[in-house]
């Protein structure tokens, strides 16, 4: 069992909502052996049982939000049912921990990644400013990464570096 899954949440075709795509295809180049990447295009239910095999998890997805470095990294606490909300397609990664620790009993440590995005529209590709907040924040995590290594294991077990909020 790999301890690390990254899920790389968009659709490539529609401008910025393909951020969490390509950083997830970065990754995935140079870190496979120490973590399992996914791409996907949107969390759903089912998520939330396949989290129950990691230690951690990092969703990485575009975002309206704005940053200062154009990204935010951050641990998720775990929700009360109060404060989420269900459909029956779309879930935020809040919603899948809460599902999670719920339903499995079993709550790894979850970090999301937003990248601020500016353009949505089918058939474009990154804008500018995206890009470069992209490169921001692969430089960030591999930093992150490259510390971890050789024991990932160990390093996710403290997880202080995430508590940083750029």
């Amino acid at each position: 069992m790999c301890n690390l899954l990254l899920l790389g949440i968009g659709n490539i075709s529609r401008g910025d909502d393909g951020l969490g795509w390509l950083f997830a295809k970065e990754i995935e180049k140079d870190h496979a052996l120490f973590i399992e990447v996914q791409k996907e295009f949107q969390l759903m239910i089912e998520h939330a049982l396949q989290i129950t095999d990691y230690d951690a998890v990092i969703i990485v997805d575009a975002s309206e939000n704005k940053f200062e470095h154009g990204f935010q990294f951050r641990k998720l606490p775990v929700p009360e049912a109060s404060n989420t909300a269900f459909t029956s397609h779309v879930q935020t990664p809040e919603n899948v921990l809460f599902l999670a620790a719920e339903l499995y009993e079993h709550v790894p440590d979850v970090y999301v990644m937003e990248i601020h995005g500016e353009d949505w529209e089918l058939g474009h590709g990154l804008s500018k400013s995206s890009t470069l907040y992209l490169q921001n924040a692969l430089v960030f995590f591999k930093s992150l990464l490259t510390s971890w290594q050789p024991s990932l294991r160990t390093a996710i077990t403290h997880p202080s570096p995430f508590a940083q909020r750029l």
